[in-house]
Formats: structure tokens, sequence, C-alpha cells
């Protein structure tokens, strides 16, 4: 009975030495379709909600992005205060990043196949300050979902930027295409003009009459060999002459590149793109981190009674062993 009775006394002493922990739970979902068309509407190309999730996922579970948000917030101090040292920051950082859970609730994972995209995960840390904790978990999520719209936002803005610049260089090869086609033109249309001239074809001519002329001799005149450039002088000198003009006062060929417009309407669609994802949300709240004062470690009640009933099969081994060491000093006397 005295060594069951002091060892129930240890374990009350150990069950009310051990600090107290809570574990503290969140669970986020697949983020609103509002917020998807936010990103796709000011950002750049078309995203779906289970793809942003499962990057928020992966985020959520680099060792990387969870040693940036503990030094920019300084979590080692907050959550173990004066034990940090320079000489054990590096393993309280790594002990820290274990304590954090991350894991997908919904749908359920093979273990032998490949895993599911996400559409529940559950983020969980145990510690002894029940509001520091909850802080941490509610801060990693959003420092989480504002990192990952920075790389939408850096990602998107170089494609912007890579695509607006191959759109103006298709256009500035079409132009430069045009612009040679309109030198050609101008060409054939002053040798016309020469050929007109010296057969003395003024106004323009019928077709029939050049089907005719055309088995005359023009006396090397005109070297065409295709027979549209060559009916083009029996437009006569006077239209000649004004087409030439007009082709020469044009101070670019925009008007003759068909896709023009269209490439045009979509620099302006890019340039319009202001990626500004203010508010948007990655992920949908399922389950709110509670802070209720409930800890989860230790169970000092069980530490007790474990304590308690060892100390009984103990004082039992040794009132046995006790016992008969009596009895076999009783039987040699």
């Amino acid at each position: 009975m005295g060594i069951t009775l002091l060892g129930t006394l240890i374990a009350v002493a150990v069950a009310l030495s051990i600090p107290k922990q809570h574990e503290v739970t969140t669970q986020i979902a697949l983020p609103d379709v509002v917020d998807v068309e936010a990103v796709d509407v000011n950002g750049y190309g078309e995203h779906s909600r289970e793809a942003l999730f499962n990057d928020l996922y992966k985020n959520l579970r680099s060792t990387a992005h969870f040693i940036r948000f503990e030094e920019q917030g300084s979590w080692l101090e907050r959550v173990y205060g004066s034990k940090v040292t320079e000489d054990n920051r590096n393993y309280l950082q790594s002990e820290l990043r274990k304590d954090v859970e991350v894991s997908i609730i919904s749908p359920k994972q093979s273990k032998k196949g490949p895993s599911s995209p996400p559409r529940i995960v559950s983020i969980s840390l145990m510690g002894r300050d029940e509001g520091i904790t909850a802080n941490f978990i509610s801060g990693y999520i959003d420092y989480t979902n504002k990192t990952l719209l920075l790389e939408l936002m850096a990602s998107g803005e170089a494609m912007e930027k890579a695509e607006i610049e191959k759109i103006n260089n298709d256009i500035n090869a079409l132009r430069f295409k045009a612009k040679k086609k309109r030198e050609a033109r101008l060409i054939k249309l002053q040798d016309a003009l020469v050929t007109a001239s010296k057969v003395g074809v003024k106004k323009p001519d019928s077709i029939r009459l050049f089907s005719q002329s055309a088995q005359r001799s023009l006396n090397g005149l005109t070297s065409l060999s295709d027979k549209a450039d060559a009916n083009v002088f029996l437009m006569g000198t006077e239209y000649l002459e004004a087409e030439i003009n007009i082709l020469r006062s044009k101070e670019n060929d925009d008007a003759y590149i068909v896709e023009l417009p269209e490439m045009l309407k979509r620099i302006n669609e890019l340039e319009s793109l202001s990626f500004d994802f203010t508010g948007v949300q990655l992920y949908k709240l399922d389950k709110k981190a509670v802070v209720d004062g409930k800890a989860e470690k230790p169970k000092r009640a069980l530490i007790v009674a474990v304590g308690g009933l060892l100390s009984l099969f103990v004082g039992l081994f040794v009132a046995l062993i006790a016992g008969a060491i009596q009895r076999r000093k009783t039987v040699v006397v």
C-alpha cells in the first residue's frame, strides 16, 4: 500500500509538471467560383478551382515556403520564447515544421495509386499557447494564399508581356510584307504607265480590244509574263497616274492587313489586365480554428491512473517477494 501510494503521488506530480498542449485544427475547401473568376478576369489565362486549390495545398506542404513564413513573422520566438538561440534555431525550426500537419480530408487517398487532387484539407498544430497556435495556423494559410496570388501575378505579367511582344513582332512582319507588296505594285504600275503612254492608251481600254491588241507585237515595250499584270496598262494613263499617286500618299498599309484588327484588339485586352487580386481567396474556410481552452495533452487523469496501477503491481510484486523471503527464514529457523 505504501508503494502504491508513493507511485500514485509521483504520477500526480509528473502529470502536474507536464505543461498543457492545445491542438488547433482548421479545414479549408475548394475556393468559390467568384474568386476564381476574379483571377481569370483580372489576370492572365484561365484557371480551375481544382488546379488553384492543389497549388495552394502544395505550397502549404512546402518546407521552403514554411521557413519563409516562419522567418518573416519571427514565429520561433513567438512560439518558443527565450529558448531560441542561434545554436538551436535550425533544430527548433525543423521541429516546428514537423508539428504542422497538412493532410487531405477529402477525397480519400489511395495508398497504392496516385493521389487525387484535394477538395478539403486539414491544417493542425499542437502548441502550449492556444492563442498563438491559432494565430499561427490562420497566418500560415493567409500567407500561403497571398504568396500564391503573387506568383500568379508575376507569371501572368511575364506571359502577358511575352504575348504582346509576339503580337507586335507579327504585326511588324505583316506591315513589312504589305509595304513590300505596295512597293512591288508601284513598280508594276509605273511600268504599265510607261507602256500605256507609249501605245497611247489614255482612257481604260476594253478587254475585247486588249485581246486583239495582245496579238499585235508591242516591239518589246513590255516584258511582263503574267497576263493579269500585262492587262494593267490598258487602264490608261489617267487611271494609272491616279493609283500611283494614291499609293505614294499612303503613310502605312494597315488598311490592307486583314488580321490587324483582331491582333490590335488582343493587345488592348492584354493591356487592360489589372492583376488586381485584392480580397481573392484561393480557398474556402470549411472549419475555423477554435480557441476553447481545452488541452489535448497531457491526459493527466490517465497518467495518474496508469501510475497508480503500475505502483500497485510493483507493490504486490515487492510484497510477494518479501513474503517469500520471510517464509524461508521461518522454515530455516
